[in-house]
């Protein structure tokens, strides 16, 4: 949220664009632009699967910095993910399976499972287009509603849900559903893989987005594409 409340300050745009580093356009950005104006559209969102653990639950991110042995802090690791399978109902633990990374999200129910205010968790994507009315309606209610912040800063990825959230929850907004980045995840995969430049080809033509990802910086993907 203070990244959109720096950008509207800085630029005075229309249209706020949330992309990453390691997206690329692939259309005439400038007449995608217009289409997008023209379409009255206050949020361009990307829907995604709801997983009603990711909000019923309280996550924690614990670091475990024991054991110190790789091999044995592996097999320490290993356990933890079946005993998270076995507890779900009662303990969620969800081991980061990146090297060097020894932080675990921890999982455990609410007791009041549901936003403050009635709100309606909405999962989508982080990378979005929004108007600067839409920009406005959320950081206003952001800082005249603080249980909203402190309940979605325990939600798990909560930069896909909590703007989203606020978004929909607003009737004088008019919220469409359409990717602004297109990406490929494989099955089983939680994050789009590195694209080379066949793929880009790929998910521009399969994908009216105006942006793709993932590249690698400095990747040569991008020009071949």
């Amino acid at each position: 949220m203070e990244a959109l409340a720096n950008a509207r300050a800085v630029t005075g745009a229309d249209y706020l664009v949330l992309i990453s580093g390691q997206d690329y356009p692939v259309r005439d950005l400038a007449r995608w632009e217009q289409q997008v104006v023209d379409s009255g559209a206050d949020a361009l969102l990307d829907p995604l699967g709801d997983l009603a653990a990711d909000w019923r639950f309280r996550w924690y991110m614990v670091p475990v910095p024991r054991p110190r042995h790789a091999g044995g802090y592996r097999a320490v690791r290993h356990l933890a993910w079946r005993l998270g399978r076995r507890t779900g109902r009662v303990l969620q633990v969800l081991p980061r399976f990146v090297e060097g990374d020894r932080r675990w999200l921890v999982g455990v129910p609410r007791l009041r499972p549901r936003p403050p205010a009635g709100l309606r968790v909405t999962k989508c994507s982080q990378w979005m287009t929004l108007s600067a009315r839409a920009v406005d309606v959320a950081l206003a209610r952001d800082a005249r509603e603080p249980a909203l912040r402190a309940f979605f800063a325990t939600v798990r990825i909560s930069d896909e849900s909590y703007l989203q959230s606020l978004l929909h929850d607003d009737a004088s907004l008019a919220v469409r559903y359409s990717a602004t980045t297109g990406r490929i995840i494989d099955p089983g995969s939680a994050s789009p893989h590195l694209l080379d430049a066949a793929a880009v080809r790929a998910v521009a033509l399969a994908s009216d987005a105006p942006f793709v990802r993932k590249l690698a910086r400095d990747d040569d993907a991008a020009r071949a594409a």
